[in-house]
């Protein structure tokens, strides 16, 4: 019998990947491609800074943004411990912050294998290696987060958590998963609770293997990062990092140029693809989100007066509008139902004004007064 070697085996491996993914809807795709662009571009500045500043200053740094760019565990960010008390209360954020420690240091006072591991990186960092792996588990995350809201209420308690546990892995975003987490929870409450077992705690990036190679191109990779973090930057952040953080861009283009002066090198056999990649995101653009990650807009209750711009949703009976806290991995639509059907064509730009009523569960905008407006620059708002 023929043996199916390692290089046969990859080349097999790669082209049924291939097949995978181009059979997925392409909608899911372009979302996919834009949430793991956006993670690189929040992580590029600490990732690069790693092997510029002090040993651990990156890493921590990062955690005044999602922490997807450090070592250290992602739910442990600012951004994700202030978000997880807010929609989830202090006894699951004090759970979730002791997990995470606890994959942190109990390695390290173990002196485990992995411990070793972690601090070998550390004194030799290759940003364009870990900036690669960020990107991979970006995009698997953003694949099977879009994937797993429609099947989720279908699949037993036990598949749910499963399930829910394994995409959160992925996300190296620390609000992406508890923006999913919030929105599985209405449909899986077994799905949401594992989304919170995992995000940002037992993951951060997919380690890919180095190797040795010939020196060259390193410069090059370094250059088109730099290019696109600028060409983000020059456009705020559009679609890919909320304008409080679009600043990380240009810090990313100033740490890009400096590795690239001190002649930083990686051991990845091809280190211009991941900036081709991001790239090819920033040209095609950040799309909104889908209906799976649908939810009402925070702090709605009877009564209140609401003025929302958005699309009209098919049907005619809710607006819509994308949202984003921290950057394209954690973007959701939000869906304001509506008392009344707008005889407007779906997809059509409008801004409605009203009081909501009803109960938790069915709050609407009633006394609806909506009229036409042009579509904006930019769809998304920023929470």
């Amino acid at each position: 019998m023929p043996r199916l070697t390692y290089p046969r085996a990859g080349r097999a491996a790669a082209a049924a990947l291939a097949l995978l993914l181009l059979s997925l809807p392409p909608a899911l795709l372009h979302g996919a491609l834009a949430a793991a662009a956006a993670g690189v571009f929040e992580a590029a500045p600490f990732v690069l800074a790693a092997g510029l500043l002090p040993r651990g200053a990156g890493a921590l740094a990062s955690l005044l943004a999602c922490g997807c760019g450090g070592r250290l565990p992602a739910a442990l960010s600012l951004p994700a411990l202030g978000l997880c008390w807010i929609a989830f209360g202090p006894a699951v954020t004090l759970a979730r912050t002791g997990t995470a420690l606890a994959t942190l240091l109990l390695p390290r006072a173990l002196h485990s294998q992995e411990a070793r591991t972690s601090c070998h990186d550390a004194a030799a960092p290759d940003p364009l290696r870990d900036l690669a792996g960020i990107g991979l588990a970006g995009f698997a995350g953003a694949l099977a987060a879009g994937a797993l809201p429609p099947v989720a209420a279908a699949l037993p308690v036990p598949a749910a958590f499963l399930a829910g546990a394994g995409a959160g892995a992925l996300l190296p975003c620390g609000t992406a998963g508890l923006v999913l987490a919030g929105t599985l929870h209405a449909l899986s409450p077994a799905a949401s609770a594992g989304m919170l077992a995992s995000a940002g705690i037992l993951t951060r990036r997919i380690e890919l293997p180095g190797r040795a190679k010939p020196p060259g191109g390193d410069g090059l990779a370094l250059a088109l990062i730099a290019t696109a973090c600028l060409w983000l930057a020059l456009q705020g952040g559009r679609g890919f990092l909320s304008p409080r953080f679009a600043a990380l861009s240009l810090a990313g283009w100033a740490a890009a140029m400096v590795s690239l002066c001190r002649g930083t090198r990686t051991t990845l056999g091809t280190p211009a693809l991941l900036p081709a990649t991001l790239i090819v995101a920033l040209a095609l653009g950040s799309p909104p989100p889908g209906a799976a990650t649908a939810t009402l807009p925070v702090g709605l209750y009877p009564g209140l007066a609401v003025d929302f711009t958005g699309t009209v949703r098919p049907g005619g009976r809710a607006v819509g509008r994308a949202a984003m806290l921290c950057c394209r991995a954690d973007a959701q639509l939000l869906i304001l139902p509506l008392a009344v059907r707008l005889r407007v064509r779906d997809g059509s730009w409008v801004r409605v004004r009203g009081t909501i009523q009803g109960r938790a569960e069915t709050l609407r905008l009633e006394d609806v007064r909506a009229e036409a407006v042009a579509a904006p620059a930019d769809p998304f708002v920023y929470l």
